[in-house]
């Protein structure tokens, strides 16, 4: 007939609360008042029962409270026959209600039902469990009533809210159509950047292991000659001449520094290509940096008999990271001491053009073959020699300009011919983009 509603006193599916039951009997005959007591007793409930004999009284009392079921005999002083239960109805009072009757009349059953009574018991033909079955039902119908009117609520509410989703998801379909047009026009350029920066990785990669390689066979240069000299000083010191002794040490110095230079660009190379470099800009006075690297310079220069000097008069600013400009600063002059010979001459020098900062390193060195100067900045490539004293380099100088350059926003480039010399040159744009 219904769910459960407690867990207790079970009959024909149907349970009763396990609390007692408050019942108010609308009655006014006091012989079926006592009757329907003792029913209620022998059916083995606990119930409270509140006993009214008027139809007023009822509704004043269901006014303020609420029963777990109404016994309504629809004969009363003051109401009589189906009104009694239409009059209760237009109070909406919420307590299911049993009709209770003298007349074994199936039509009135059926009217009662119709106007809202959740069951229907005739007196004449009352019994403990009939008197049961008719509370457990009327307070499990009135309880499902309930539950369909709120279904039936919510159903009205969601329909309402259904009609108006679907006409807002019909635009958001139009909308999503297009901007789905769109992503797939937008996937399609992704994938193939994807495969364009995929095989541009894999040369990249190739060309990482080449250059890597190279450092490697480059950096045992150095440390070959300085396990050689050392060896060679371990041996034969005490029978060495003084002269001798200060070759060797001027060996040892020359690829001592040669070995730092390798490692030093090294470090600042991978850093940059790892992401560990941050970009710092800064007010800078190029003349003073460039005057600080001829500077740091000079005795490299002055050993050779190179004169090294400065073509900046007067004070120009820039914005740039220092530490790159440094860098790039010490390894062209550098390279410039290495490559020029006794008596040769190398200039810094820097001019504004335009919204940029064009510096140049000029030496009259032994110039660089035309064939040779499109890979000096490359990584997979290899073109180094030794200087006119045969110092050793890797290339690495050159590939970290480069490097140091462009992550500020700016260029790299040289003009040499054998014999006659080479200008490195380098713009730096005068708002530096980091």
């Amino acid at each position: 007939m219904g769910t459960d509603l407690s867990e207790n006193l079970t009959l024909d599916g149907v349970t009763l609360p396990d609390k007692p039951l408050s019942i108010l009997l609308v009655e006014d005959n006091s012989g079926d008042v006592v009757l329907i007591k003792e029913l209620l007793r022998s059916a083995g409930i606990s119930f409270s029962l509140v006993h009214v004999s008027t139809l007023k009284e009822t509704l004043l009392l269901c006014a303020g409270h609420d029963f777990d079921v109404i016994l309504l005999d629809l004969g009363l002083p003051d109401s009589l026959g189906i009104e009694t239960l239409k009059k209760i109805q237009v109070f909406n009072i919420k307590s299911p209600v049993v009709v209770m009757t003298g007349l074994d009349d199936e039509d009135i059953a059926l009217e009662s039902l119709r106007e809202g009574a959740q069951d229907y018991l005739v007196k004449s033909r009352l019994t403990s469990d009939g008197i049961l079955r008719g509370i457990k039902y009327g307070i499990e119908r009135k309880k499902i009533q309930e539950l369909l009117k709120r279904s039936e609520d919510r159903y009205r509410r969601l329909s309402k809210m259904l009609d108006k989703k679907v006409k807002e998801r019909t635009r958001d379909l139009e909308k999503s159509n297009y901007l789905l047009e769109q992503e797939l026009r937008e996937r399609q350029k992704a994938e193939e950047t994807l495969k364009k920066s995929e095989a541009s990785l894999k040369e990249l990669n190739a060309t990482k292991d080449k250059f890597f390689n190279i450092i490697a066979h480059d950096l045992k240069n150095p440390f070959t000659c300085l396990l050689g000299s050392t060896e060679l000083l371990s041996e034969n010191i005490n029978r060495m001449k003084q002269d001798k002794i200060g070759e060797l040490v001027q060996i040892l110095n020359d690829s001592a520094k040669s070995g730092y230079a390798i490692l030093l660009n090294l470090l600042d190379w991978s850093r940059s290509q790892t992401g560990l470099i941050e970009i710092k800009p800064e007010r800078i006075n190029l003349k003073d940096l460039i005057d600080d690297n001829i500077s740091d310079m000079r005795t490299s220069s002055v050993r050779k008999g190179i004169d090294l000097y400065s073509g900046m008069k007067k004070d120009m600013y820039i914005t740039a990271d220092k530490n790159m400009m440094n860098t790039v600063l010490r390894n062209l002059i550098g390279n410039a001491i290495k490559f020029t010979s006794g008596s040769g001459t190398i200039g810094v020098n820097a001019v504004l053009e335009g919204g940029k900062v064009i510096v140049s390193v000029k030496d009259s060195g032994i110039g660089i073959p035309e064939e040779n100067i499109n890979d000096l900045f490359r990584l997979d490539t290899k073109f180094t020699r030794p200087g006119t004293e045969r110092e050793q380099g890797t290339g690495l100088g050159l590939k970290l300009c480069r490097e140091f350059i462009e992550l500020q926003g700016g260029e790299i480039w040289v003009e040499s011919k054998i014999n006659e010399g080479s200008e490195f040159i380098f713009s730096i744009p005068l708002t530096n983009p980091g």
